[in-house]
């Protein structure tokens, strides 16, 4: 290991790193991405997150100064056990390779059978990171999301998407949940809804979390899947409108955020 590697090192977080880690949103916030604010009490909010503990938040450090951050919670599901980097931020690739081999680590010792992570774009191409197995910079989305917050980005970021709901809002009725996207003054505003039947002069796309994860990647055809009804439109005249809205959605661009602003 060259001496470079080993100026650069880790350890676990205590209280008096909060203010350094606090500034350090201040150069994230000026690369050029996407990337929710982060004040003080927002990072310990997710410190007190009920998955993580005091062992599984670490530091990076090169000459007394905090180079990165981050922040595993483990959790269960269907027998499956993950670490999950919620909170995930380096300034350099090398930081980011020794806070990503101390998880690996510490997540070993816990007998963690998946490690889920969404690297920064500054960070996607890093040499570490090419190992890991990965279907798209954005794929643990897929997993972690929250769909009212993801549609919320969406619509948000996309300059078209806005446009389309102003004159009209949409009902998105993912795995039987309503979502309802309609144009507020400040921006966006997805509200979850409840009905037993579908309301009149109202467009409600149907469809899966999972089918609305494809979308997002490209991965499924839009035309063929209204046809056959996999995605349900409540309107045949509006199949049209559907389809472009649909592939409006797709992430052309790297959208870095956090698995914090997900869950």
């Amino acid at each position: 290991m060259s001496k470079h590697c080993d100026e650069v090192a880790i350890r676990n977080y205590s209280e008096n790193d909060l203010s350094e880690i606090n500034k350090l949103y201040l150069v994230f916030q000026n690369l050029p991405f996407s990337y929710l604010r982060r004040e003080r009490n927002f990072i310990e909010y997710y410190l007190l997150h009920p998955d993580v503990h005091a062992d599984s938040i670490f530091v990076s450090v090169r000459d007394s100064q905090i180079t990165g951050f981050v922040v595993v919670a483990i959790t269960i599901e269907d027998d499956v056990k993950y670490g999950n980097l919620i909170e995930f931020q380096a300034i350099d690739p090398l930081s980011a390779e020794k806070l990503i081999q101390k998880v690996e680590e510490y997540c070993s010792k816990k007998d963690v059978d998946a490690i889920m992570v969404v690297p920064p774009p500054h960070l996607q191409q890093s040499i570490f990171l090419k190992q890991w197995v990965s279907f798209s910079p954005n794929t643990v989305i897929a997993k972690c999301v929250s769909p009212s917050i993801l549609l919320k980005l969406l619509f948000s970021a996309h300059t078209k998407l806005k446009k389309r709901i102003k004159e009209e809002s949409v009902i998105f009725l993912i795995d039987g949940v309503a979502y309802e996207v309609k144009s507020a003054s400040d921006g966006v505003d997805v509200d979850t809804i409840q009905f037993t039947k579908v309301p009149k002069n109202k467009l409600v796309i149907g469809l899966s979390s999972r089918d609305l994860t494809k979308i997002l990647f490209g991965r499924l055809n839009i035309v063929l899947a209204v046809i056959t009804r996999r995605i349900k439109v409540s309107s045949v005249r509006r199949i049209g409108f559907v389809v472009k809205l649909l592939n409006e959605l797709k992430i052309a661009d790297a959208l870095y955020v956090s698995l914090g602003d997900l869950v």
